[in-house]
């Protein structure tokens, strides 16, 4: 059947079809109906081409969110790891001196192609730490005792982070200190005076600051300290009641934990406090799991299934 006029049924009809927005069954039967020589309705459908192409020829071009690419790749599922967690236990290492008489490091892991390490820090009473300007971004989170950081006083649970580009210009520890922290070595020393802790994208979060969520079931919660929505990046706290258990999950980048308190156990390996594991992108996480309850710090993580 060839039609002699235009309504605004067939309108609508050639509009999808040139969108590709017809369903699959409907859009048979327009080109059949087209092959047959409907003038009328062949008329319509190559207006509509025109306009389609025509929007696409003078839409104003919008370039993606620069979170967008991370975005796309981590919902893609990572390639399965065969490198199993690896795990060091600081109790067992001893401190090893560094450049600054008074602080000493226990080594949790190096990177020496990105120059990233993950260290446990002691400070003696009374230290002052040389300026520098951060290369990367830097995450410390104190374990005890006091820590002063361009004029914020940090205590045992405050956590801060500066990202590239900052300056730490005043470090100093009034009673001593010991700390988890991520860097980069290739930190550049500097004589340049302190911005104050106003500078742009420097985090200082106490103790007793932020809100917990529940995260997964058996009570299990997290505290965010800090997240970078261009990678996705997050530091956090896991606080697991006893008897607790994490979801079995598949990780999507690199996660690194550090036990704050009590005890848990995953891969077969107990780890109690002060310990440290790596697990590499693609790695089944069969779960952490924990009798008497625990506190954990996870860096770098993507926090996959919580």
């Amino acid at each position: 059947m060839k039609h002699e006029h235009l309504t605004n049924d067939l309108r609508e009809r050639a509009a999808l079809y040139s969108l590709g927005a017809l369903p699959a069954e409907d859009a048979a039967v327009l080109a059949m109906h087209l092959a047959r020589g409907c003038t009328v309705c062949a008329r319509e459908v190559g207006t509509q081409e025109r306009l389609v192409g025509a929007l696409g020829q003078h839409a104003t071009a919008v370039a993606p969110r620069p979170a967008l690419r991370e975005q796309v790749l981590a919902a893609v599922p990572a390639a399965p790891s065969t490198v199993p967690p690896s795990t060091v236990r600081p109790t067992t290492l001893a401190w090893e001196p560094g450049a600054i008489p008074g602080v000493v490091a226990k080594p949790l892991f190096a990177d020496a192609a990105t120059g990233r390490f993950t260290n446990m820090v002691r400070m003696e009473a009374g230290v002052s730490y040389p300026g520098h300007r951060h290369t990367d971004t830097e995450e410390l989170f104190l374990l005890s005792g006091d820590l002063s950081v361009e004029g914020e006083h940090l205590f045992t649970g405050d956590y801060c982070a500066a990202p590239a580009g900052t300056i730490h210009a005043h470090t100093f520890s009034e009673r001593g200190c010991t700390f988890v922290v991520t860097a980069s070595d290739r930190d550049v020393q500097t004589d340049e005076p302190s911005l104050g802790a106003s500078q742009p994208g420097l985090i200082f979060l106490r103790a007793h600051e932020g809100s917990w969520r529940l995260a997964a079931p058996g009570g299990i919660s997290v505290r965010t300290l800090a997240h970078r929505p261009n990678d996705g990046h997050t530091t956090a706290l896991v606080r697991m009641p006893a008897g607790s258990r994490l979801p079995r999950r598949r990780l999507a980048r690199v996660e690194e934990a550090f036990v704050v308190d009590g005890s848990c156990h995953g891969s077969d390996e107990e780890l109690r406090a002060g310990d440290y594991y790596r697990a590499t992108p693609g790695s089944l996480s069969d779960g952490l799991a924990t009798e008497e309850g625990c506190l954990v710090l996870l860096l770098n993580s993507g926090l996959d299934g919580l």
